[in-house]
């Protein structure tokens, strides 16, 4: 029994696909940024500039992102096209 188990797991492994990168077939991702003490202003000046300026160069078909800095807490939608994937996903055919 245990040898059986042995060469099923060990097959399993062999046969796995792993996807580090997956497609994005929803159209909105939620991103929740939370940066104890830190006042809107700064939540907008030291990450929601970087974290949008990061999103919208790496990531394909994104239409739009709204974000609404609060103190400490920084909620933020990015719209996606149809399909849209990321620039460090494969292509799979």
């Amino acid at each position: 029994m245990c040898v059986l188990i042995l060469v099923m797991g060990v097959l399993s492994l062999t046969r796995m696909v792993v996807d580090i990168f997956p497609a994005i077939d929803i159209p909105v991702v939620a991103v929740v940024w939370n940066y104890p003490g830190l006042s809107a202003q700064d939540m907008e000046r030291r990450v929601v500039l970087i974290s949008e300026r990061g999103f919208s160069t790496t990531v394909n078909g994104i239409e739009r992102i709204e974000s609404q800095s609060m103190k400490s807490e920084l909620p933020s939608r990015k719209f996606h096209r149809s399909r849209a994937r990321s620039c460090a996903s494969p292509r799979r055919g």
